[in-house]
């Protein structure tokens, strides 16, 4: 009977490793009974059996145990050098224990007696199974092993900070995170092993109470602790922590993760901060157009009451004095405007390395011979849009301010520089923008300040000065031109060693063009016009009456808007110019001019006001495309912003030129563009 014509049921690849044609047909035989359907190949030496290893895939190998050139124990050697693990079973005649222990301990999974082969069937049933649960328990151990990769490179790539305590509060393990967040250098904590309360980086208030929590079996979610690393920097840390029960009455561990939200935190700060700042501007701008409406009246009739002769010759000393008082009470009103963001600005494009060379020119005798002054100005400084005088006096303030940081004497460097801020940067500093800038930096190597004072340095009337020596408005007004100006203020500062300021401001390419109101100002007339004034404060409105009819023009008069839209409509002469407050109760200026146009067109605007230009640009005006008389103002000077608006009415009606090279149409003045009072 051939081989190859044994067939039964089950399919079984087997190897078959013998010499004798009619052995491995007893065998095949003896399966075909057990009910398998062989598929097999027949080899003779260990060359063979390599290739036939190499070649195909095998279910099972039987060996004989003697051959003439080769023998079972080779053929087991063959099969565990090949790395396969497929179950082998030896045939063979009668052989002594300490052969069979033998060919058991180095691999073969059974052996069978040739007189015995009724036991084949069952022996290769039995390993194949086995074979298939070592295949299924390798499998299990592979993608153990792929998941504990998998798991070990998500918590060492994690940037949240993992470490596992056992049932004493020893650590066992911490990733990488974790150790950079406590400042440890390479990849190995040297704390493994020892027992997490007695790190010496780990702040120690609530720091062994919460690690009793844990080990109890209470959970810490979301919990924020200030950790200091063993670098000494201190780190403000966001704990989750779970203890590790796996089913046992009490935790056999404890699994910690922390999030380093130290800059979060700083955001935060910075940002409540910012919104502190940003109401005590409210409430700033608010009480200075008050205090302006108030030093409007002061100083307009201690002025009328002086140039009319109206005071005593002993009393004149006393009346000087009173609108000395007025000036610097509105100075201070224009400071708290200047840290509201709500101060007049006239921005143009400016170099500051000219405005930083002309300050260190004159600050000498200022800061005195004991404080060095040094410049670092980049040769090739971009071009800034701001406004020169307000920038001199922001740089005035930060070098008296480190002139006073250094009573002893010490170093001042003032420093320009091109830079770029990234959105890290942008990120850290809530007023920031991205983008090319310039920055200009004044450092001191004074006293420098604690933390404490660097939260509240920005605060209006704030001051570590002595008592009389420093308003605590120098800094605040500083604060409030940068922002203003579209910058970014930074402060770093350390107790006794030194500050800086770092001013940030956008950078522009262009050119400023100037108007020329030299031929203009030549041939200013006045008392040739007639004005509409409406002003809701009787006391402003008074004021702005009397220094126009003192100077000839016919004026009318209003109390409010809805009082002035009739007269303005009505008057049976010709009205050349409006001169209205802008927020008033009820209908604001804007509106009212509005209405007065609907029936004359012609009509030009002078709007006073004491708020600033966000607040005006909310009632509809753009600050800098109008003309606009601050409060408070100068006897005098009403008349001559009056005369000199009428006189360039004329001057472009005559000689048909603009005043700037903008041309659009804006609401509120008539068609050319104008810019706020200087005068």
């Amino acid at each position: 009977m051939d081989l190859k014509d044994i067939t039964t049921t089950t399919p079984l690849r087997l190897l078959l490793v013998g010499d004798s044609e009619n052995d491995a047909l007893l065998v095949l035989r003896t399966l075909d009974g057990g009910g398998y359907k062989v598929e097999f190949q027949r080899v003779e030496t260990a060359a063979e059996m390599s290739v036939a290893l190499a070649n195909e895939t095998w279910d099972l190998v039987i060996s004989d145990f003697r051959m003439l050139q080769f023998d079972g124990l080779c053929a087991l050697a063959v099969l565990q050098e090949s790395g396969i693990d497929t179950p082998f079973i030896l045939v063979s005649e009668a052989i002594g224990e300490d052969v069979a222990v033998t060919a058991m301990k180095g691999g073969a999974h059974d052996y069978v007696i040739k007189g015995n082969l009724k036991r084949l069937p069952s022996a290769v049933e039995r390993e194949l199974r086995e074979a298939e649960v070592r295949r299924d328990r390798k499998l299990a151990r592979k993608a153990l092993a792929k998941s504990e990769r998998l798991n070990r490179r998500l918590l060492e790539s994690s940037p949240i900070g993992v470490l596992y305590l056992d049932r004493e509060g020893v650590v066992n393990y911490t990733n990488r995170s974790y150790n950079t967040i406590m400042g440890y250098e390479g990849e190995v904590n040297p704390m493994l092993g020892k027992k997490l309360a007695d790190m010496p980086s780990v702040r120690k208030q609530g720091h062994d109470k919460t690690i009793r929590r844990l080990l109890s079996g209470e959970s810490i979610l979301g919990e924020e602790f200030s950790i200091r690393s063993v670098t000494g920097k201190d780190v403000e840390a966001e704990v989750y922590a779970v203890p590790l029960m796996n089913g046992a009455p009490h935790p056999e561990g404890a699994l910690v993760m922390l999030q380093d939200i130290t800059k979060r935190k700083e955001m935060e700060r910075r940002f409540l901060q910012s919104q502190k700042m940003e109401a005590v501007g409210l409430l700033a701008g608010g009480v200075a157009h008050d205090i302006r409406n108030q030093l409007t009246v002061i100083k307009g009739y201690g002025e009328m009451l002086l140039r009319r002769s109206l005071v005593p010759g002993s009393a004149v000393q006393y009346v000087e004095e009173l609108l000395t008082a007025a000036e610097r009470s509105a100075s201070i009103a224009d400071q708290l405007l200047a840290f509201s963001r709500k101060q007049a600005l006239l921005p143009v494009v400016t170099d500051p390395n000219s405005i930083v060379k002309e300050i260190a020119s004159t600050v000498g005798c200022m800061i005195g011979e004991d404080i060095r002054l040094e410049n670092s100005l980049e040769r090739d400084i971009g071009l800034v849009k701001l406004d020169p005088g307000r920038f001199q006096q922001a740089l005035m303030n930060l070098i008296v301010n480190a002139r006073d940081a250094m009573p002893k004497g010490g170093r001042l460097v003032i420093e320009t520089a091109n830079v770029e801020l990234d959105e890290e940067f942008v990120q850290e500093h809530v007023n920031a923008a991205p983008g090319p800038h310039v920055l200009v930096s004044v450092s001191d190597t004074g006293a420098g300040m604690d933390e404490e004072t660097l939260e509240r340095i920005f605060e209006p009337f704030y001051t570590t000065k002595p008592a009389g020596e420093g308003t605590g408005l120098g800094l605040p007004m500083v604060f409030g031109f940068v922002n203003q100006s579209q910058g970014c203020l930074d402060v770093t500062s350390q107790p006794q060693q030194g500050s800086r300021f770092d001013m940030y401001f956008p950078r522009v390419v262009g050119v400023h063009e100037t108007v020329d109101t030299g031929r203009l100002s030549e041939s200013l007339s006045m008392g040739d016009g007639t004005i509409l004034v409406v002003e809701d404060d009787q006391n402003v409105r008074d004021i702005l009456v009397e220094d126009l009819r003192e100077s000839g023009y016919t004026v009318l008069e209003a109390a409010s808007a809805e009082e002035a839209l009739p007269i303005g409509i009505c008057y049976e002469d010709h009205i050349d110019l409006l001169v209205t407050d802008v927020v008033m109760p009820g209908m604001s200026g804007l509106e009212l001019l509005e209405g007065i146009r609907a029936v004359r067109p012609g009509i030009k605007v002078l709007y006073v006001s004491g708020y600033m230009p966000d607040t005006l640009k909310r009632h509809g005006l753009e600050s800098s495309e109008v003309e606009i008389l601050m409060k408070p103002f100068s006897t005098g000077e009403p008349s001559r912003t009056v005369a000199r608006l009428l006189e360039y009415s004329k001057y472009d009606k005559q000689s048909g030129n603009r005043r700037s090279q903008k041309t659009d149409q804006i609401p509120g003045d008539g068609g050319a563009e104008m810019r706020e009072s200087a005068t």
